[in-house]
Order: C-alpha cells, then sequence, then structure tokens
C-alpha cells in the first residue's frame, strides 16, 4: 500500500480542546496543518473536517488510537542541539 500521508507529531495550543496535527502530504509533496477537536484526548475526526481531504481523515482514522495515547505528542520527541562537535564525525 502506498503511503500518501505521515504524521509527525501533534500539540495542543492554548484551548486545550483543539489538537494541530503535523505531518507529511506526499501527495502534494508539502507539510500539512490539520486542527482537530479533541475534548478529554478524544479526537473527533467527523467533526468539523469536510474541508480536509477524505484520504488524510481516514489515514488519521487509522492512527486515532496513538493519537489519543499520545504517541505523537511533541513531548514525545527527544530534541538534540546541533553541536560543533558534530563536525569532527564528519568526513571532509
Amino acid at each position: 500500500m502506498e503511503e500518501n500521508y505521515r504524521l509527525m507529531f501533534v500539540f495542543r495550543s492554548r484551548d486545550i480542546s483543539m489538537l494541530y496535527c503535523i505531518g507529511m502530504d506526499y501527495l502534494q509533496g508539502a507539510m500539512f496543518c490539520v486542527m482537530l477537536y479533541s475534548p478529554a484526548d478524544d479526537i473527533k475526526l467527523n467533526y468539523n473536517t469536510g474541508h480536509y481531504p477524505k484520504e488524510l481523515i481516514n489515514y488519521l482514522k487509522e492512527e486515532k488510537a496513538k493519537i489519543d495515547r499520545g504517541l505523537y505528542d511533541i513531548k514525545m520527541w527527544k530534541m538534540e542541539l546541533y553541536s560543533n562537535n558534530t563536525m569532527d564525525n564528519v568526513q571532509r
């Protein structure tokens, strides 16, 4: 099966019931950002999503359980800062 979308991470802003999902749209060769209603960590994919591509919503339905459990939460990412010391490991 061809992968058309890939979710990278999700985060909440000031409105705690809204969840932003950031990912890649391989069909358009671009990133996507969708805002979803998600009260109590339960995204509602039928609430105000009619303007999003149907294939994207279907993909998010497949990932819903992982999203609701927090697997894609940006807080799960391990951030590393670039260091000049890494240049020592790069062959020139």
